[in-house]
């Protein structure tokens, strides 16, 4: 890059532009070409977009895997209203009863894995009045009917993680919080290709022309890995806020090669004392990008997103759209990067503009959590579990600024099911949560006084979720969660009952772990708990649920409500923090056991025997960054040390922490 000018209205700064215009070609083209052809910096984006593509044929397989279900394409990625499905019952089972014990044996298992089953709606926890037969041939959503019950569950294919778990527990090692080796590692290349270009150009105390290149050619890079919807997410199966560490980093080094460039040219200036008759006006819009860069860098700082983030969100937001047209004004051979920005900036916000959706919403205040919950009835497909959508409260009652803050909140409800349609629990921290916490109650206010408790809202996604990964394809579950990082685990719960329920899931085994401050926490959820665990049952999945007060020392201390203190089967409450690591073991050893079961049985004409290996435990996570650490940490050396991880096919993790 450099300060040429069109109008040098001065010998001294005409006689700057012609020496910075020749540097500024011989950096840029080796052989007389364009600014893109053999230019070194164009090269490191090559190179770049070759890593990615090689990173994208590791997880190829898993990918092919999971789109060859018709059903995957239209999964996760628009919101929208659907048709409802419910679960399925054995013909002729029974309500479970209180305090009736799970029988597991192979011969029980047997007979609830593998009978014909009827369609049930459980959206108030009992039976329809009427039961449904569905045979495979019935692809009606009418009534209570789903598309298929006798669908062949989901093809598995394991990650490079189960394949290589001695690997994958090195470069999984945390050096520091949000850090492991893996990403050090990716970092380290990252900046070494930077340092490597920007100081293979020249000089960066004596030429600041390469510093400029380098800046300019990562703008693209930073554009790609900021998105919601980038592209490379997409690929490799992540979302943008498994990326966001890449964004964050390339921005740091755009920061610090942009602000070389142009210190460098204003000390030079200085010294020779012709700065004002360089100040033309491609110079200007040069310290106007200068201006958006930094801004860009120190208003992103963790303080800065934590305390005043409606300050950070647009003076991002802005400082990008600006900081395009700038670049482009200050040197013109720049416009490839900066279309190219352009471009994907975009398409993110045009996919996301179709994404969004206008509607209201009902608001329920759950004090035992400290939640909100927000319902939306009129959206209820589109998403997977694990999940989660930007929301945006349109009230004025949110304050200024608060009706035009975007949170994320996790989806606590599976798509296609019977209930309020999407379902978001929205902690009550912060202004912004206190707030609603406040309009929560008055809009119960309102429903007692015969109004309407609805607020209008805008939803923004779905992002995330569990990518190339099929949960429903593993063998067992095991599901932690810390507070209101419930909501996790609910819809992963939900939806794997519903797709046990027409056959369409592998998993035989779930474990649900929640750990909370307050045993209380326990009442506003224990009939939904209670439902799950019957539903479970007559599909045919064996559901536990434990429930773990990290207050408490003992299980004396441990102090339940009335309504609680009458659980049924499958239900524990604890004290302590979740032993994880031997949770995690208890979950694979009754895997193997419920697989050997299985195989035991004898199936009898007409019915097919399922796969003869365990397709693996999927562990997820949700709640605080400590929480997700450690079970990270647990799935991690589990799979190195434990020689019996193999024979149940691996286990694999998928962690959701709080945060921005």
């Amino acid at each position: 890059m450099s300060y040429t000018t069109s109008q040098a209205t001065t010998p001294a700064a005409g006689s700057a532009a012609t020496t910075l215009s020749s540097v500024d070609a011989d950096a840029a083209s080796s052989d007389g070409g364009g600014p893109l052809t053999g230019n070194l910096y164009f090269l490191a984006d090559v190179l770049l977009l070759g890593a990615a593509a090689l990173f994208f044929l590791f997880v190829l397989p898993r990918a092919v895997t999971r789109l060859t279900r018709l059903s995957a394409w239209s999964e996760g990625l628009f919101l929208r209203s659907g048709s409802r499905r419910g679960y399925t019952q054995s013909v002729g089972s029974q309500s479970s009863k209180e305090g009736e014990v799970f029988d597991y044996s192979e011969r029980s298992y047997a007979a609830r894995r593998h009978t014909p089953q009827r369609r049930v709606n459980y959206a108030n926890g009992h039976p329809a009045r009427s039961l449904t037969t569905v045979t495979d041939d019935d692809d009606s959503y009418g009534g209570f009917v789903t598309d298929r019950v006798h669908r062949s569950p989901p093809a598995h294919m394991p990650a490079w993680s189960t394949i290589f778990p001695g690997v994958n527990a090195r470069l999984g090692a945390t050096l520091r919080p949000g850090h492991s080796i893996g990403r050090v590692l990716v970092l380290l290349g990252y900046a070494v290709l930077m340092f490597f270009v920007g100081l293979e150009g020249g000089n960066p105390f004596v030429d600041y022309v390469p510093a400029g290149w380098v800046g300019v050619s990562q703008l693209p890079v930073a554009f790609l890995l900021g998105t919601k919807n980038n592209l490379l997410g997409v690929l490799l199966g992540k979302g943008y806020e498994k990326l966001n560490f890449l964004h964050r980093f390339v921005g740091r080094f755009v920061f610090l090669a942009v602000n070389v460039h142009s210190l460098g040219y204003l000390y030079q200036w200085n010294i020779e004392g012709t700065l004002s008759r360089n100040l033309v006006p491609n110079i200007i819009w040069g310290f106007v990008a200068l201006i958006c860069a930094d801004i860009l860098f120190f208003f992103s700082l963790q303080t800065v997103r934590e305390v005043l983030y409606p300050l950070f969100y647009f003076s991002h937001v802005l400082a990008a759209v600006i900081i395009l047209p700038a670049t482009a004004l200050h040197e013109s051979s720049t416009t490839p990067y900066v279309v190219a920005s352009l471009a994907l900036y975009l398409f993110d916000r045009l996919l996301r503009l179709a994404q969004t959706r206008f509607t209201h919403a009902h608001l329920r205040a759950i004090p035992t959590l400290g939640t909100v919950q927000l319902s939306i009835p009129t959206l209820n497909a589109g998403w997977r579990a694990g999940q989660h959508v930007r929301l945006k409260v349109l009230s004025t009652r949110m304050g200024w600024w608060g009706w035009a803050e975007s949170h994320p909140f996790t989806i606590a409800s599976c798509a296609n099911g019977e209930g309020e349609g999407l379902v978001l629990l929205c902690k009550s921290t912060g202004r912004w949560g206190e707030r609603l916490m406040e309009l929560a109650r008055r809009a119960e206010y309102c429903e007692a006084g015969g109004g309407m408790p609805r607020v209008r809202v805008l939803v923004d996604g779905p992002f995330g979720g569990p990518g190339h990964a099929v949960i429903a394809s593993y063998s067992a579950a095991l599901l932690v969660a810390g507070g209101s990082g419930i909501s996790y685990p609910l819809a992963i719960v939900e939806e794997l009952l519903r797709d046990a329920s027409c056959g369409a899931s592998r998993v035989r085994l779930i474990g649900l772990v929640w750990s909370v401050q307050d045993v209380s926490s326990l009442d506003p959820l224990l009939p939904h708990f209670t439902r799950l665990l019957r539903v479970a049952r007559d599909t045919g999945t064996h559901l536990r649920i434990s429930l773990f007060h990290t207050r408490a020392t003992d299980s004396y201390n441990v102090k339940l409500s009335p309504a609680a203190r009458f659980v049924r089967e499958g239900l524990t409450v604890r004290a302590g923090r979740p032993p994880l690591a031997s949770l995690l073991s208890s979950v694979v050893d009754r895997a193997l056991e419920v697989h050997k079961a299985s195989d035991a049985w004898t199936p009898r004409a007409g019915e097919a025997r399922e796969s003869s290996s365990p397709s693996g435990v999927f562990v997820g996570a949700c709640g605080p960054r400590a929480l997700g650490e450690d079970v990270e940490k647990v799935v991690r050396l589990f799979g190195a040390r434990e020689e019996h991880t193999r024979s149940v096919g691996g286990v694999e993790c998928q962690v959701e922490v709080f945060g921005w």
